[in-house]
């Protein structure tokens, strides 16, 4: 750490962040000391305008003097500094291996669904709302005509069951105001008890935000 501290470039672009903040609401003056003597003046001053003009002698700014930065709090910038490169790199890693993910997973003409329990959609299709349901049919293998059923554009719950017997819960939040993120999960008897299809079908609206007869499908 100290070699990263005594190999920062001090710069008055780095000086800013190092700022002591003015109680006047007009601002005021401040000169900032670092450890190594360098120091940076910054005139924060401001003045009325226009027919204000004339208030701007009764104006009371704050003239902090020398505001002197500590080793400890150069450290701490430091230590900022080098956390946020470092979750850029990850970002930047993970975001690579998902274009790897994306792109192997449609050769295999299935999706990918991450350990959160979402489909592992693209951007253009999570911004562009839309979905392969014969990829999503593959992959969770369930019949296609329930993948379809997430096509909806309100608040979207799909019960379907596989070719093996489970039965799972699909769900997606409305498309009005939200991208399409599509979650699955396996459903129990107390999920399932919680739908009634009579209910959701009869209810004001339903056609208008995609409820279809379905007894699987249940939309608001």
């Amino acid at each position: 750490m100290k070699n990263t501290v005594k190999n920062l470039a001090i710069t008055e672009e780095v000086a800013i962040n190092f700022k002591a903040s003015y109680s006047a609401a007009m601002g005021g003056t401040q000169t900032v000391v670092f450890p190594n003597g360098m120091s940076f003046y910054f005139d924060d001053r401001t003045y009325y305008s226009g027919r204000g003009v004339k208030y701007n002698k009764s104006i009371n700014h704050q003239l902090l003097g020398n505001v002197v930065i500590s080793v400890s709090h150069v450290k701490d910038y430091v230590l900022q500094l080098n956390e946020r490169a470092a979750r850029i790199i990850q970002y930047r890693k993970n975001e690579k291996a998902l274009e790897l993910r994306l792109k192997e997973a449609k050769k295999n003409k299935i999706y990918t669904i991450n350990p959160g329990g979402y489909v592992e959609l693209s951007e253009n299709e999570s911004e562009n709302k839309n979905f392969d349901a014969a990829r999503l049919a593959n992959t969770l293998k369930i019949n296609i005509e329930d993948a379809l059923l997430l096509n909806s554009v309100g608040k979207t719950y799909v019960f379907a069951k596989s070719e093996d017997g489970l039965i799972y819960q699909l769900y997606h939040s409305s498309l009005d105001c939200n991208a399409l993120n599509i979650h699955v999960e396996l459903a129990t008897k107390e999920m399932m008890n919680g739908f009634k299809s009579e209910e959701w079908q009869n209810a004001p609206y339903a056609s208008l935000v995609g409820q279809t007869a379905n007894n699987n499908h249940f939309v608001c």
